[in-house]
């Protein structure tokens, strides 16, 4: 199984370098060991694995994402997915100090995705917030065998695009 992970995510480090991998190559060569090394950790970790789904706005669902990993820190391993500034898909290892993370193009490496998140056995998925995500994020759970999934309701954002029911004069 490691093995298998580690080729996942060597691919999935070298597919969101496609454009230039060489120079991802030169400007980080040990990028591919470090992967190595915490995806072993992860795997060695015998609590259960969660993906948290989030935005990348910051704010009081950042703080509540961070906390809550915090709390279940004990009985189980978070690993967080969120869009970047770029349009891409992170996923990230939801531990303090720690780097771990992949970049998916969520039309192009969907499937990579699937197969990684698998590869590391993901049990449950929280979405947090969808904002600024592709809808095909919310068949995550489906198309890793129908897992359970909650979604915790911070905003008012499936009912207002501006999320907080505010006007642009910020009156209700």
């Amino acid at each position: 199984a490691f093995v298998a992970l580690i080729t996942v995510c060597c691919r999935a480090a070298l597919s969101c370098r496609a454009i230039r991998p060489a120079a991802a190559a030169r400007s980080d060569p040990a990028r591919p060991l470090r992967l190595a090394v915490d995806v072993r950790r992860i795997l060695r970790d015998d609590r259960p694995r969660l993906l948290f789904v989030t935005h990348d706005w910051g704010g009081g669902v950042e703080k509540h994402v961070a906390e809550l990993a915090e709390l279940i820190s004990g009985s189980a391993c978070v690993l967080t997915l969120r869009p970047d500034k770029g349009g891409r898909l992170l996923l990230s290892w939801q531990k303090k100090n720690e780097g771990f993370d992949l970049v998916f193009r969520p039309d192009k490496d969907y499937p990579l995705l699937i197969e990684t998140l698998r590869a590391f056995d993901i049990q449950r998925v929280h979405y947090h917030h969808i904002v600024a995500l592709p809808e095909r994020v919310m068949d995550i759970p489906r198309d890793l065998g129908n897992l359970p999934y909650d979604f915790t309701v911070h905003d008012y954002y499936l009912a207002c695009p501006r999320i907080h029911l505010a006007t642009l004069l910020q009156e209700y």
